[in-house]
């Protein structure tokens, strides 16, 4: 009895067959990603504030800040910004990003955006080459060095090219996110009672805002809509930004499993190989 060879398995078929496994798993899971951003966003139109609705939004206005924060480079007060670095003769770069929750306002109408770990799309607006041994700034240096690569870039000594992108003040703005309308737009008039943490214990009431004015807060609140990020989409932002993935990106969902059924047949095919031979 003769024992057929031909298809002996070997090491670099068990590895092809388990990327093509793995990789078919996580092609299929991006493309379904897009396709679920690209029906999401279907027909989706920017909105003003005094027309918004709850759900899946598209809102415009101008940003007004929540926080301090500034422009590493340009040092204006903004609500979040991308700063990029690269060596000029050699070919590494970083970036450090850092955004922050702001407000969206257009008339009397207002929004509070959370869009701390969302999609930002930022225009350029600075943009500098350092000379080798030039000061960067104690901010800018506290930023590089927090990222190995580009602390690495700045020790190392050699000509800096960096680019600044941010949101600043009163920036046209679109978001796009998951709108709820805010309950309470002032903070109603009330008191508030505490106990005095001394020996007789006696309790102590305040009255608030029967003599303050009310202070306005937002209308809506713009959150990330479901477990998709939400986008925020500077005006000047480049167009290669685009929100919305193409259509060749949504192929995996069909290409995805069926590349990891082949590496599955593959893995049962040299299975079965190991047993005949053994």
């Amino acid at each position: 009895m003769s024992v057929d060879l031909s298809f002996a398995p070997g090491l670099p078929a068990v590895l092809i067959a388990l990327a093509a496994l793995l990789g078919g798993a996580a092609w299929f899971a991006d493309a379904y990603r897009a396709l679920r951003v690209r029906r999401a966003h279907h027909g989706l139109c920017a909105r003003a504030l005094d027309a918004l609705g709850e759900g899946l939004v598209r809102v415009r206005g101008r940003v007004a800040l929540a926080g301090p924060l500034f422009s590493p480079l340009g040092g204006r007060p903004c609500a979040g910004f991308v700063l990029e670095a690269h060596g000029v003769d050699v070919p590494v770069r970083g970036r450090v990003r850092e955004f922050r929750a702001f407000e969206l306002r257009e008339g009397a109408h207002a929004a509070r955006v959370e869009a701390a770990h969302g999609e930002w799309a930022l225009p350029v607006t600075w943009e500098r080459t350092f000379a080798p041994g030039e000061a960067l700034g104690a901010n800018v240096e506290a930023l590089l060095d927090a990222h190995p690569e580009l602390a690495w870039l700045r020790r190392r000594g050699g000509a800096l090219r960096l680019v600044e992108r941010a949101l600043h003040h009163r920036d046209a703005v679109q978001v796009i996110a998951h709108a709820e309308y805010a309950e309470a737009a002032f903070h109603a008039a009330g008191y508030q009672q505490e106990l005095r943490t001394g020996t007789d214990g006696a309790v102590v009431t305040h009255a608030f805002g029967a003599g303050a004015p009310a202070v306005p807060a937002c209308d809506w609140r713009l959150s990330d809509p479901d477990d998709l990020p939400m986008q925020v989409l500077a005006e000047g932002a480049p167009a290669s930004a685009a929100c919305v993935p193409a259509a060749a990106r949504t192929w995996g969902v069909a290409l995805g499993p069926l590349l990891s059924l082949a590496g599955l047949l593959v893995l049962a095919r040299l299975a079965g190989a190991v047993m005949v031979v053994r």
